[in-house]
């Protein structure tokens, strides 16, 4: 039975989003999936603005899809961890660590080892072995 398409934006957002977005290459249906409509992106804005750190996730793993070097991914990334949503941590970290900018790496870096200690063991894992192929001690 296939999964359905909600179960897989988020473990799509933690596991393979960064790696596929930065060279497009998600698959067709996943990126199919987990398109939003300007409505529904809009009711997103409004909730993870209002503290809803799930909606914020949902914004940050579709900007880093769709749109990996601009800065929506980020912005709601952050706002998902400031709204309580450890597992965020994931995902931030792994953005910041994505761009060229030192600054924002070293930000990055920072934030997976939040992960490490504060999210899911399985980020906590996934955490751990992104510092170390980025040449860091977890």
């Amino acid at each position: 039975m296939p999964a359905k398409p909600f179960l897989i934006l988020p473990i799509l957002s933690v596991l393979a989003l960064p790696a596929c977005a930065q060279d497009n290459t998600a698959p067709v249906a996943i990126r199919q999936s987990a398109q939003i409509s300007q409505e529904e992106q809009r009711q997103l804005e409004k909730a993870a603005l209002a503290g809803d750190g799930k909606a914020a996730h949902r914004l940050g793993s579709y900007h880093q899809l769709f749109s990996p070097t601009g800065p929506d991914g980020a912005y709601w990334l952050a706002i998902a961890v400031e709204n309580g949503t450890s597992d965020a941590m994931y995902s931030l970290g792994v953005a910041l660590t994505d761009t060229r900018d030192e600054k924002s790496r070293t930000r990055g870096i920072y934030w997976l080892r939040r992960a490490m200690s504060e999210s899911s063991s399985e980020l906590a894992k996934y955490a751990a072995g992104r510092l170390k192929a980025l040449g860091e001690t977890p």
